[in-house]
């Protein structure tokens, strides 16, 4: 047991220290191909066919075989025995390895820098190739991206350099479902490049490549790409030309690179309708839908413009084919109306049909809804909006009867009676939900109403409305009093006829007017009118009062009006003033310069306190010369009068407003000028 133990001790001893394995004089025999120029930070070498890693810094020699690695932050450069200089960067690991006694350099890891004249070979992640240059500097990934530029940019290359173009650009978006959907990439050909490779790069400086597959054609489709994600992607073509019988250089070239998008698809989602969403359809009195028999199926897809679905719906939830329909749907819609389905449970589920036979299909997850179809509706009855309705005639406003809509109804039967039981009525119908009742009658009237179906079926009526139509009060319009003047202190007075008028009530037949001495109307006069407007007659001057109503075919279609009044006053006249100078038909002759001074004079009135004196230039006293009051029996025009026959009168007024009646007319005969000469004095002499 103890010499087991001894033995494992002394085998682990033997792998940490290879130097028991391998002595320094075989160290010594290895070939040397260059040395560590400068180590930074963590650099570590490890020595052909030993295990352990050694600091870089211990070593100064390079090795055919030996393995270099730098860690995070570090790095270390290499000065090859040919003159070359090579970096490698942080995070890195090559190994310097011998191909037909060649150096290759075989990068595991990270990346590598450094001046280049003539070739070398690099073994990487894709596999072999010459890394070739004349005086280049060059930067090379383990996963196989190569940079190579001139050193000297003043020198232009021997030869023109090489592009290469897509014939197809990629498309922006490109779905599938488990890589089952191959993509095509294509591109122009070039003779140059034997082989191609088509890389993806999550950046556009392609400093990492995601995915790298080569071909020898000017197309490819792969079912290796990324399942998802944005990307740039190119095609590289590669091209070894002899350049001399030594070395051969590689020249590179690459489509423009293009940004794309990969979606996964996932299986179609259904939005609507809702887990056990319920529809249900009613319908009318007459049997008829009242709406389409119709639920919308709605759901959400990544898909391109191609895409058509595969729709199932089914009243199993396993979708027998006996109880399933099956659709198909083009990918432009997302949507399916599904139509006249019968009372019951339904199932639906939805797929992409373009992977039908490439891969299984992709069923949404299944939705169950239910539908029920009513039975036919009762039609409902309407409702009176104004049951009650009160009318005072006349009035600008219409009578109308207005109710609810019934959804079902299509024209509704209004029935009107004068009793509430509706043995006798008048039927009317209307298409609205109001009718216009035209008929202003002074009572009551009942109406109730009834809906009716497209084909006929009528609804139970409405509880009964009353319509209560009242007249209104005629309004009487002011009336004047009249005072008359009696002829003398002994006339009673005549009957005197006053014209009075009203509001119009408008839908009476007439009117009645009442005239009394006293506001009771125990005895009275009625005058029958049919216009808003009449002449009542007052027997005798004093206080009289009327009232008006309306009557419609000989009954009173509404309350009289107030009371107004009709005043009659008689005046005992004074006594009429007799005229005395100037005498009738007298003539007058003024010279221009002189003033018209004529004294006017008439016989005093007893009881008389003033006097009206007039002078007009017509008969009726229409064109007034003259209007004056003085208190004396006589007047002295200083007025200048009109050449002109004019006419004068007089009456005498007195307190209470007692006044006389008008004098008789006197006319006066104005001229103004030379007299003519049948008005001139003789000279004595002449005849």
């Amino acid at each position: 047991m103890l010499g087991a133990l001894l033995l494992l001790l002394a085998m682990l001893y033997l792998l940490s220290n290879d130097d028991l394995l391998l002595r320094q004089q075989d160290i010594s025999r290895l070939k040397k191909i260059g040395k560590v120029a400068h180590a930074k930070n963590d650099v570590r070498q490890k020595v052909f066919r030993q295990f352990s890693w050694k600091s870089a810094k211990q070593l100064n020699d390079l090795h055919l075989g030996d393995s270099l690695f730098t860690g995070a932050g570090s790095t270390v450069e290499v000065q090859l025995s040919d003159g070359r200089i090579l970096t490698l960067q942080e995070n890195s690991l090559v190994v310097f390895a011998s191909n037909e006694n060649q150096l290759e350099l075989d990068l595991k890891a990270g990346r590598l820098s450094g001046s280049v004249d003539g070739c070398v070979k690099l073994h990487g992640d894709l596999g072999k190739q010459d890394l070739c240059g004349k005086d280049s500097s060059v930067e090379v990934s383990a996963e196989g991206h190569l940079q190579v530029s001139n050193r000297n940019p003043a020198v232009a290359p021997s030869e023109p350099k090489v592009q290469l173009n897509w014939e197809t650009e990629p498309n922006a978006t490109y779905f599938h479902h488990k890589n089952n959907q191959a993509i095509k990439f294509s591109w122009i050909k070039n003779p140059i490049f034997p082989h191609y490779k088509l890389q993806f790069s999550r950046k556009a400086d392609f400093k990492k490549i995601i995915f790298e597959e080569p071909t020898l054609d000017a197309s490819l489709e792969t079912k290796n790409y990324p399942k998802k994600g944005h990307y740039f992607v190119r095609v590289q073509g590669d091209s070894q030309i002899a350049s001399s019988r030594k070395s051969m250089a590689l020249k590179l070239a690459w489509t423009p690179a293009v940004k794309i998008e990969i979606q996964e698809i996932e299986a179609p989602v259904l939005t609507t309708p809702k887990s056990q969403q319920k529809f249900s359809f009613a319908r009318n009195p007459d049997g008829d839908l009242l709406q389409a028999n119709e639920v919308e199926l709605n759901w959400d897809y990544l898909s391109n413009s191609k895409t058509a679905f595969e729709l199932e719906i089914s009243k199993s939830a396993n979708f027998d084919k006996d109880s399933t329909r099956f659709e198909k749907i083009p990918g432009s819609r997302k949507q399916w109306i599904a139509k006249d389905l019968s009372s019951g449970q339904y199932f639906i589920r939805i797929c992409d049909s373009q992977f039908a036979g490439e891969a299984e299909k992709v069923w949404s997850e299944p939705v169950a809804f239910q539908v029920e179809v009513q039975k036919p509706l009762k039609l409902a009855s309407p409702s009176l909006i104004n049951p009650r309705i009160q009318y005072d005639a006349p009035s600008e406003k219409p009578i109308v009867f207005r109710w609810t809509k019934v959804s079902e109804a299509v024209k509704y039967k209004i029935e009107t009676s004068i009793s509430e039981d509706f043995q006798e009525s008048k039927n009317f119908e209307s298409k609205s939900t109001e009718f216009k009742w035209d008929e202003v009658k002074n009572g009551k009237l009942y109406y109730r109403v009834s809906a009716i179906s497209s084909k006929g079926a009528i609804s139970d009526p409405s509880p009964g409305g009353m319509l209560l139509i009242r007249f209104k009060q005629p309004t009487l319009n002011p009336v004047e009093a009249q005072t008359v003047l009696g002829k003398s202190p002994e006339d009673l007075g005549e009957p005197k006829e006053f014209p009075v008028t009203w509001t119009d009530l408008k839908e009476v037949d007439s009117y009645q007017v009442q005239v009394s001495e006293n506001l009771r109307f125990t005895r009275s006069t009625t005058v029958e009118s049919i216009l808003p407007s009449a002449v009542v007659t007052v027997p005798k001057p004093g206080e009289f009062y009327y009232r008006v109503r309306g009557m419609q075919k000989g009954l009173p279609a509404s309350t009289f009006s107030k009371p107004g009044k009709l005043s009659y006053q008689l005046k005992v006249p004074l006594a009429t003033p007799l005229p005395i100078e100037p005498v009738d038909q007298m003539t007058m002759f003024f010279q221009q310069t002189s003033l018209p001074y004529i004294w006017i004079e008439w016989a005093p009135i007893r009881q008389a306190s003033n006097y009206q004196v007039e002078m007009a230039a017509d008969p009726k006293f229409e064109q007034k010369v003259l209007s004056v009051e003085t208190k004396d029996p006589r007047y002295l025009i200083r007025e200048q009068l009109p050449s002109n026959l004019l006419y004068w009168r007089i009456r005498a007024t007195g307190d209470d407003q007692r006044i006389s009646n008008w004098s008789s007319t006197r006319t006066l005969n104005v001229l103004s000028g030379r007299a003519p000469a049948s008005l001139r004095p003789l000279t004595p002499g002449t005849k």
